[in-house]
């Protein structure tokens, strides 16, 4: 099974997708509490986050996958593991529903 920095790096990799260590999920949470994640990716790009969801089931590593945040709390303590997120931004500025974004692209793609 691959380390945490290997599958960083192979993540890194991948055109479009952010890649961070330690990021604090609490930026990502409508209510502003959570720790950080291991590793965390980012993309708008469908593309991108297959393939990070790829890698990321390839890994081993728990992986979690979130959209807006608008239905998630997480520990103070974090996530020892992956998370991906789906940013579908409009061009006006505006966020899609972030249900119905990942729910398009993780039809393609199982997730056990």
């Amino acid at each position: 099974m691959p380390t945490t920095e290997e599958t960083h790096a192979r993540l890194a990799e991948i055109p479009n997708l952010t890649v961070s260590t330690d990021t604090p999920l609490s930026r990502y949470t409508r209510f502003g509490i959570g720790g950080p994640a291991d590793l965390y990716a980012e993309t708008g790009s469908a593309e991108a986050f297959v393939a990070a969801l790829a890698a990321a089931r390839a890994s081993g590593i728990p992986t979690m996958v979130i959209g807006g945040g608008t239905n998630l709390i997480v520990s103070d303590r974090g996530f020892r593991g992956i998370v991906l997120r789906f940013r579908a931004d409009r061009p006006d500025g505006s966020f899609y529903e972030p249900d119905s974004c990942v729910s398009r692209i993780c039809q393609r793609v199982p997730i056990p």
